[in-house]
């Protein structure tokens, strides 16, 4: 199964089923301090006990995984034939890292962006800022390194809403870098940023009408992001992510991206609720760079290289697979 980390005594948590996922003994915040100098890490599981297997392993290869918060939360399931699966995955979580995680078991199916919500909320309040990760990634040794580091660096700097911990398939660069896109693949943010989330989806897709935004949302017309955010408020999809980046957008933030990929996302094997077969989003790993831009301003080179990755990805797939691929991008 690999590796077991030793016995080691975390906050006491009391579990809610109900309208949250947690609350300390007291009731009160816990000080980031007085618990950790690493943020917390929110992994979130459901039914695939092979890719929670696989991340722990990754997850574990991080040095700063041992010394940080911890906390699995494993959804409900949706129905009798999601139970083994789930049951299955539960148990790796609790064999795999013992008493170093804070699994907190959902007795219903949240569903993913319920899940997300509220565990980043709960811990954003918490601690003040939160490493989110789902199931289906593998990181690179570092990866909890640079996340943190981009944490620490940018605490104070309001106009930074997100550290991508994923960088899509272009041309490495020399640096981290800033984009207006923020990717759910992998990422952390702080209490002062997440209480700008706009969960209403009518809201934002209005305002970002009102301000004018669906062209820039859309990178340019170049992959459809405000289509996205128009199914999210019909009910056609159920995704946090397409709803944070909107939330961001309409406030002019930006995300701090590392200037080569944190993750690899092995969720397109068919086995996620939203994903199918695909190695399009495949990235090479490697250690970031903590080589900080001096100015806070949108990287054009990196800009103009996604638009020709959604190009491409437009005139490579049957309209079939670009329709999956696109529900697999953030509607997460």
């Amino acid at each position: 199964m690999g590796a077991v980390l030793p016995e080691r005594r975390v906050p006491r948590i009391g579990i809610l089923y109900g309208g949250g996922w947690m609350v300390t003994d007291d009731g009160g915040s816990q000080n980031p301090s007085s618990v950790s100098e690493c943020s917390p890490i929110a992994v979130f599981a459901y039914n695939r006990p092979l890719h929670v297997n696989r991340l722990i392993d990754s997850l574990l290869s991080n040095e700063l995984f041992s010394r940080s918060p911890v906390f699995i939360y494993c959804d409900g399931p949706r129905d009798l034939d999601d139970q083994d699966a789930v049951a299955q995955t539960r148990s790796v979580a609790h064999q795999r890292l013992g008493s170093h995680a804070q699994i907190v078991e959902s007795e219903v199916n949240k569903g993913l962006a319920q899940s997300i919500i509220a565990g980043v909320t709960d811990l954003c309040r918490r601690y003040g800022r939160v490493i989110v990760l789902e199931d289906d990634l593998v990181l690179h040794p570092r990866c909890l390194d640079f996340l943190n580091a981009a944490l620490r660096h940018y605490a104070d700097d309001a106009a930074i809403y997100h550290v991508n911990a994923y960088r899509y398939p272009l041309p490495p660069a020399s640096t981290p870098n800033f984009s207006r896109l923020v990717s759910s693949w992998g990422w952390a943010t702080w209490q002062r940023a997440w209480i700008n989330f706009e969960p209403d989806a009518t809201k934002l897709e209005r305002r970002i009408r009102e301000a004018d935004l669906i062209s820039v949302m859309d990178f340019e017309g170049t992959f459809p992001y405000y289509n996205m955010l128009q199914n999210q408020a019909k009910g056609k999809i159920d995704s946090w992510a397409i709803r944070w980046y909107a939330s961001t957008l309409l406030r002019g933030g930006f995300a701090i991206c590392p200037n080569v990929s944190q993750v690899s996302n092995y969720g397109f094997d068919n086995t996620g609720v939203h994903c199918g077969v695909s190695s399009i989003f495949n990235v090479e790993l490697g250690t970031a760079s903590e080589d900080w831009p001096p100015q806070v301003a949108e990287d054009m080179l990196t800009y103009r290289q996604m638009q020709a990755f959604f190009r491409s990805m437009r005139g490579s797939f049957p309209r079939r697979v670009l329709r999956k691929l696109k529900r697999m991008l953030l509607a997460s």
